[in-house]
């Protein structure tokens, strides 16, 4: 199973712990890490208290609850992830918006993730809501600028919410794994996805191990599963990425054409004026170059390749499968069989030297062995890269020019810049950015009210579309923002 959690690089659960009640505007605790190693979820029995499992009724409800659940199609822990989305982002925009405590929240985060600002632009709604939220978070970047930048982004509180339904599940399914027909609906059904097996088997006793090895095993070998989903688990952001993957596809070859025909002093013009961070284009760029490569390795050519080489997380994996699907179906079956292997490896461990916490503790290591995402990686290196050639262009009065004149760069990455090359100038361009943003959305809520409503509406009414270019650089797969919704 090596190949689920760790070949494709998906971070597994993490587990929801309440947090105490923050004051208003309290800093956030740590920043946020789109592709950071792989994770477990901690013990999943402590989570459950004493007190809460021995309450009246609890186990017949979560057994109940646990088997409809069981019942539906795909893994049942990433279904309750994607559920918790769709559920926090149809009552904020119908109801919670309003809230100031979720409006905390999202302040305190910096706003949404990517993921969720994509989701969120599914709603009919958007406009409205979007437009409040994204006024208020640019004047929490504001101040972030006086404070040089600093500021810790929170966890997006739709994440936060998801992992709290994803950990409730695997808890339910780690105090209840001995029941015979909780074992019969994994076995009947999709069960889980190699990330979520690894996750259970890490916390269960060792006695329990062996059957949850074969079932996992059974799952493993079912050809009725789609391979990519069972190694790497549901993303269904994939289904809001789509209609944006083809186009930064195009993009993406006419900028790497760019970077290997003109010379270090055009291109860094080019950065400068681009019409949306040129960081966050060049790690998306760079990510996208990567599976662009792969896809078109021969079959000689891919024989030669390490594991590591195409070890693709869940995300990229996904593009992979909607921009060149047949590269993403051998990618799935090799990495299927590296997990079947791990699977009999464990347990033949367990056969060998029996239930102990030991031959428990080997058996994982088979399961656990982590591999970082190359493309991740790729689009890492051509980030930094990009930044570093910024800073170095800095000291051109053109460059600086065309940095006035254009885009600049995101609320992440301007900051950065600025304390590489030494120069204010990318905070500046920020701050005039963000100030004109925060005045544009302001007056778009305002012109929605009653007694304005024979003011025309001007440009200001897309500045919800524009925000995310400068607060989540990376929301629309480094394309400028859409003119229209």
């Amino acid at each position: 199973m090596d190949a689920g959690g760790a070949r494709y690089g998906r971070e597994n659960p993490t587990p929801w712990v309440p947090p105490p009640k923050p004051a208003p505007e309290a800093a956030a605790p740590q920043p946020r890490d789109e592709d950071g190693p792989n994770v477990t979820i901690a013990p999943l029995r402590k989570l459950l208290s004493s007190r809460q499992t021995s309450e009246p009724g609890w186990r017949a409800t979560a057994r109940a609850d646990l088997l409809r659940a069981l019942a539906v199609k795909g893994c049942t822990a990433c279904g309750a992830r994607s559920s918790a989305e769709q559920h926090w982002m149809s009552s904020f925009v119908h109801e919670t918006n309003a809230d100031p405590d979720v409006r905390a929240s999202i302040r305190a985060a910096r706003g949404l993730c990517a993921a969720h600002l994509r989701l969120a632009h599914e709603q009919t709604e958007a406009p409205f809501v979007l437009a409040i939220v994204h006024e208020e978070v640019a004047a929490a970047r504001i101040a972030d600028l006086g404070a040089r930048g600093r500021h810790p982004a929170g966890e997006c509180p739709v994440c936060t919410a998801a992992a709290r339904d994803e950990a409730t599940r695997m808890q339910s399914l780690c105090v209840l794994f001995g029941d015979a027909a909780i074992r019969a609906a994994l076995r009947d059904g999709d069960g889980l996805c190699v990330p979520h097996w690894t996750s259970l088997a890490a916390e269960l006793p060792p006695a329990e191990l062996p059957a949850l090895l074969d079932l996992a095993a059974a799952a493993l070998a079912d050809p009725s599963l789609e391979p990519g989903e069972l190694l790497a688990g549901q993303h269904p952001d994939l289904a809001r990425r789509t209609p944006l993957l083809r186009e930064a596809m195009t993009a993406q070859r006419a900028w790497a054409e760019d970077a290997r025909a003109v010379p270090a002093a055009a291109r860094v013009l080019a950065e400068a004026g681009a019409g949306c961070c040129a960081v966050c284009r060049s790690a998306q760029f760079g990510a996208a170059g990567y599976l662009s490569w792969l896809a078109g390795l021969n079959d000689g050519f891919r024989l030669r390749l390490e594991p590591g080489e195409y070890s693709l997380c869940g995300t990229h994996l996904g593009d992979l499968s909607v921009t060149h699907p047949s590269t993403a179906e051998w990618i799935a079956a090799d990495h299927l069989v590296g997990a079947r292997d791990a699977c009999a490896g464990a347990i033949a461990v367990l056969d060998g030297i029996g239930p102990r916490r030991d031959a428990a503790d080997d058996a994982l290591t088979r399961l656990t062995s982590l591999r970082p995402c190359p493309a991740c990686h790729a689009g890492a290196t051509t980030a930094e890269r990009t930044t570093a050639l910024l800073a170095a262009g800095l000291h051109d009065a053109a460059v600086r020019a065309e940095l006035r004149a254009g885009h600049g760069l995101c609320a992440d990455h301007a900051p950065a810049l600025s304390r590489r090359a030494g120069s204010p100038l990318p905070v500046e361009v920020l701050r005039a950015r963000l100030e004109l943003l925060r005045w544009e959305l302001a007056e778009a809520s305002r012109r929605r009210g009653w007694r304005v409503r024979h003011e025309p509406s001007g440009p200001e009414g897309t500045a919800w579309l524009r925000a995310p270019s400068l607060l989540c650089g990376d929301a629309y797969l480094g394309l400028p923002p859409p003119a229209t919704f």
